[in-house]
């Protein structure tokens, strides 16, 4: 092997394995780079062309071009053929199968405004296959979507460069040329130019450069973004006065709306942990009665976490700061609820006969009220059973009437007379179907997870069996027993 294929080899990284894989001739490479050489000039002259063709658009910012450097040329022969060893290229097709032997970079501002380049493109020369967009993972949304709809091929670049390539042909004489049209923004261009230069001849794979290189990608997509923005922003301001002071009347709006939200916010958070305390001030009521007050402090603490978890989640995310708001109201209002049933003075009752059935009305009225309260606060099968527990309009008229009728009879006729049996008897089958409920309410009791609402239901079913067991102590006395 000869000194001048060495040095090449060496300069251009590729081993000798790799070159004698190949089986290309070092002669016949120089035979193609003879050639090329003669073409350089004509190459230059089609180049120029392109760049002052594609310069007449007025949005493209700037155009460079470049002619492939006759050893490149050799060198990309030779990585073709490692990849493909099947591949023939020879001084014959070298032409046609090396299509970036002429380089041209079209660079424009805004990224949507590569539509009128494609337009232009195609207008002006055949293409010799479909254009390519190199797309960076993770880019979607409607620049995209263009590609797409333009019939571009996209593909995921390796690297994160965003362009979109064309192969175009040209010529100046009878034969003619491929030459590669890259499409790009400025900002894309800048960091591919600084990743290109960072990177290569010795392509450095630093993580930490790398980590650096991405996140540049990143902003130099962000920047694209942003000039596009500036652009619509400055169409929208140039079309007149009236529509800056429609945007200055807007952000004056927008701002009351932000300041009218502050003072909601503040004032619904005042309000929340007024209504806490005043919770915390009747749980802590319970406590000298011998309640146990555990399960509505839990209760209560639940609600704390809540209220805090919402002044902080206000800024992040407003509209699940708002479920949770109401979520905790929810909760705190069911507390307040189950507190009320617990704190309720049940004395209305006594032993005078004149005001059994005003007392059993009355109590009996709290106690269905009650029950359909927990019954709503715990739905489901508890519900339902809880519902049916409360049919009592029926029996509580019957009760009220026998109550009433054996009242009336007067001390002299029920000596003479006896008690009105018949109504006693009603009084006792109604008595026995409280019994029967109270064994319902205990079964449905049991079925109760929240300590909180099972000990107020206790509570309920305490009150109606007192005021059952008063029922029957009624008979008993009436009937003489």
């Amino acid at each position: 092997m000869n000194d001048d294929l060495n040095n090449f080899l060496t300069k251009f990284n590729i081993s000798e394995k790799d070159f004698e894989s190949t089986n290309l001739k070092w002669e016949d490479l120089q035979f193609i780079e003879k050639d090329y050489k003669k073409i350089i000039k004509e190459l230059n002259l089609i180049a120029g062309y392109i760049e002052e063709k594609l310069h007449t658009l007025d949005i493209v910012h700037s155009v460079r071009h470049r002619i492939k450097d006759s050893e490149h040329l050799l060198a990309k022969i030779i990585r073709k053929k490692i990849e493909n060893p099947r591949r023939e290229i020879t001084i014959h097709n070298y032409k046609s199968s090396i299509t970036d032997l002429i380089g041209i970079r079209a660079i424009h501002l805004f990224k949507e405004d590569w539509v009128f380049i494609h337009k232009f493109i195609k207008d002006n020369w055949d293409l010799h296959e479909q254009p390519l967009a190199y797309i960076r993972e993770g880019d979607v949304g409607p620049c995209v979507e263009e590609y797409e709809k333009y019939k571009c091929n996209i593909e995921l670049h390796p690297h994160g460069y965003r362009s979109v390539h064309y192969l175009i042909q040209s010529r100046l004489g009878r034969d003619p040329y491929i030459a590669e049209i890259q499409v790009r923004t400025i900002f894309e261009e800048g960091w591919s130019e600084i990743d290109h230069t960072i990177k290569y001849p010795n392509n450095i794979a630093d993580p930490l450069l790398n980590k650096f290189l991405d996140t540049f990608n990143v902003l130099a997509g962000n920047s694209d973004q942003m000039g596009s923005f500036v652009r619509r922003l400055k169409d929208d301001l140039l079309k007149g006065t009236e529509k800056i002071e429609e945007y200055e009347k807007l952000t004056e709006k927008n701002t009351e709306i932000i300041n009218d939200l502050r003072k909601r916010i503040a004032w619904t958070i005042g309000e929340l942990n007024s209504k806490i305390r005043n919770v915390e001030l009747k749980i802590n009521g319970l406590a000298p009665s011998g309640i146990v007050v555990e399960p509505f402090k839990n209760i209560l603490s639940e609600v704390r976490v809540m209220a805090s978890r919402f002044e902080l989640m206000m800024v992040a995310n407003p509209q699940e700061a708002a479920i949770l708001l109401e979520s905790a109201e929810q909760k705190l209002e069911r507390l307040e609820k189950l507190l009320e049933m617990t704190l309720e003075e049940n004395n209305n009752a006594d032993n005078n006969k004149e005001e059994v059935a005003g007392s059993y009305k009355k109590n009996i009225a709290c106690f269905i009220h009650n029950l359909k309260i927990i019954a709503d606060l715990e739905g489901g099968i508890v519900q339902k059973t809880l519902m049916n527990v409360q049919g009592q309009d029926d029996s509580q008229t019957k009760i009220e009437n026998a109550i009433n009728e054996i009242n009336s009879r007067s001390g002299f006729a029920k000596f003479f007379i006896g008690p009105k049996y018949k109504s006693i008897k009603s009084l006792n089958v109604e008595i026995a179907a409280n019994q029967a409920r109270v064994k319902a309410l205990t079964d449905a009791m049991n079925l109760i997870t929240d300590p909180a609402v099972k000990f107020v239901l206790q509570k309920q079913i305490n009150l109606f069996t007192q005021q059952n067991n008063k029922l029957r102590a009624f008979v008993a006395k009436e009937s003489g027993v």
